[in-house]
């Protein structure tokens, strides 16, 4: 973790001396959290449907029908299991302590 040391005028009770100032992470900007890079921050995932194959519809006896799993959008979303749907995670480089 990167600290700056800063020089302190003395003051009546104490010397010169310097305080370390922790550094704030670029990566983060020290919020601690990014984006999640699989959802692209947004929490989800938007995939082909399993059952219909992307297409929104199936056939079934002789029938084409609407897919009843992606009610014939082709689409499903669901929660990004990487950042546990919230779309964030916490910072790689910092450890999530929002500091360098």
């Amino acid at each position: 973790m990167a600290r700056v040391h800063r020089e302190t005028p003395p003051t009546q009770n104490h010397k010169h001396g310097s305080i370390a100032i922790p550094m704030k992470c670029n990566d983060c900007e020290g919020k601690g959290k990014t984006d999640c890079a699989d959802c692209e921050g947004t929490g989800t995932l938007d995939l082909d449907c399993d059952k219909c194959i992307g297409e929104g519809t199936i056939r079934e006896s002789g029938m084409t029908l609407r897919c009843p799993e992606c009610n014939g959008e082709g689409r499903i979303s669901e929660d990004c299991p990487e950042c546990d749907g919230e779309g964030q995670k916490d910072c790689e480089a910092c450890g999530g302590s929002g500091e360098e």
